[in-house]
C-alpha cells in the first residue's frame, strides 16, 4: 500500500483578513474529511483517494494512508471459500478492523479485541477475537495477504506488551506510524535452497520439497516451479518465534503469537552417498542462518525464545 506525505501547503491566492484564513483552512479540512468518507464507506480506494487529495492540494504528513488501510478478501463459511467479495479496513484512527460490502460499513472488532491469527499456505487468513470465541475467516491475494499479516503480527504484538486499557492514550498516528509500515526487510537473500517441509494435513504426513529463502527477518518457502510465488512467509521477529532442532536433519520455527509450527529437514541424499553427518551440518547451517536473521528491530518486542532441545517429529 503505498503511503502518502510531504509538507502541507495550501492552494489559491488567499487575500483578507485573518478570519478569511481561518475559513480557508475549516474548508480544506472539510474536504480532507470528505475523502476520508470516500475511503471509509468503500467508494475510493487508497490510491484513488491520494490522487483526490494531491489534485486538491490536501497532501500533508498524516494522510488518509497512514490511517486507513482497504484490502479486498473473499468470506469463508465453515472452511469453503464463498463468493462474497468485500473491503477489509484497517482503522487506525478508530483503533479498528471493519468490512464493507455494497456501501455498508460494519466494525468487526476493535484491535485490542484482537486475539491471534492463522495463516495458511494458500492465500487464506483467520483473525480470532472476543478471547478466541470467534473466528473470521477469508482469502486475499498473495501482496495483500502479506500485509495484512504484518497489520495483525504487529497488532497482536502490541496487544501482548500494552497494558490494558492503554489504547485510548495511543494517538491514531502515534500507534499507525509504528504499526502501518511494512518493516524494511533486508532484500539481500542470507540462504537459499531446497528443504523438505512437513505437510500441514493431519490425514496423511507428508515431506514436499520446497524452496526456501531466508532474509533479515523472514522466511519464505515456494514450490520448486515456482519460486518467486511464495506459499507463505514467515516473519522471523524478535520475541513472536522460537527455534528448535529436531533429530540430526530437522529444524522447526514456532509463530509463539498463534502457536503454529513449520517444520524443515534437510533433504535426503537421491544418490545415497551423504552421511547423516553431512545432512547434520547442512541442517545447522540453515537452522543457524535462521535464528540471526531474526529482526531485532520490532518496536514490540524485547527477547528471542532460542530453544535448542532435541525431539523427534514422530
Amino acid at each position: 500500500m503505498s503511503s502518502g506525505g510531504g509538507t502541507s501547503h495550501w492552494v489559491g491566492h488567499i487575500t483578507g483578513p485573518v478570519g478569511g484564513n481561518a475559513i480557508f483552512k475549516n474548508q480544506e479540512e472539510q474536504r480532507r474529511i470528505d475523502i476520508m468518507k470516500k475511503v471509509r464507506s468503500g467508494e475510493l480506494d487508497i490510491n484513488e483517494a491520494l490522487k483526490m487529495a494531491e489534485d486538491q492540494g490536501l497532501y500533508r504528513e498524516r494522510s488518509v494512508s497512514t490511517v486507513l488501510h482497504n484490502f479486498h478478501i473473499y468470506l469463508c463459511a465453515q472452511g469453503k471459500l464463498t463468493s462474497h467479495r468485500l473491503i477489509l479496513q484497517f482503522d487506525f484512527e478508530l483503533k479498528a478492523i471493519k468490512t464493507i460490502q455494497q456501501a455498508r460499513t460494519n466494525k468487526l472488532c476493535t484491535f485490542s479485541e484482537i486475539y491471534a491469527y492463522e495463516i495458511e499456505e494458500d492465500n487464506r487468513v483467520s483473525i480470532q477475537y472476543d478471547g478466541g470465541k470467534t473466528n473470521f475467516e477469508f482469502e486475499a491475494d498473495m501482496n495483500d495477504k502479506s500485509q495484512i499479516v504484518r497489520l495483525l503480527k504487529n497488532i497482536v504484538c502490541y496487544n501482548d506488551e500494552v497494558i490494558e486499557g492503554e489504547y485510548d492514550k495511543v494517538s491514531d498516528a502515534d500507534l499507525a506510524a509504528s504499526m502501518v509500515a511494512p518493516s524494511k526487510v533486508d532484500v539481500n537473500v542470507l540462504k537459499e535452497g531446497y528443504l523438505e517441509k512437513k505437510g500441514h494435513n493431519a490425514a496423511f504426513l507428508s515431506w514436499p520439497k520446497r524452496y526456501v529463502r531466508v532474509l533479515k527477518g523472514e522466511l519464505y518457502y515456494a514450490k520448486p516451479d515456482e519460486r518467486d510465488v511464495p506459499q507463505n512467509v514467515i516473519d522471523l521477529v524478535e520475541k513472536c518465534v522460537s527455534f528448535r532442532k529436531v533429530d540430526f536433519n530437522g529444524f522447526s520455527v514456532t509463530n509463539l503469537i498463534n502457536g503454529r509450527s513449520y517444520n524443515f529437514r534437510a533433504c535426503p541424499s537421491t544418490t545415497g552417498k551423504r552421511s547423516s553427518p553431512d545432512i547434520e551440518q547442512e541442517r545447522d547451517e540453515w537452522y543457524k542462518v535462521s535464528f540471526q536473521s531474526v529482526n531485532m528491530e520490532c518496536q514490540f518486542c524485547s527477547k528471542t525464545q532460542l530453544v535448542t532441545n532435541q525431539i523427534s517429529f514422530n
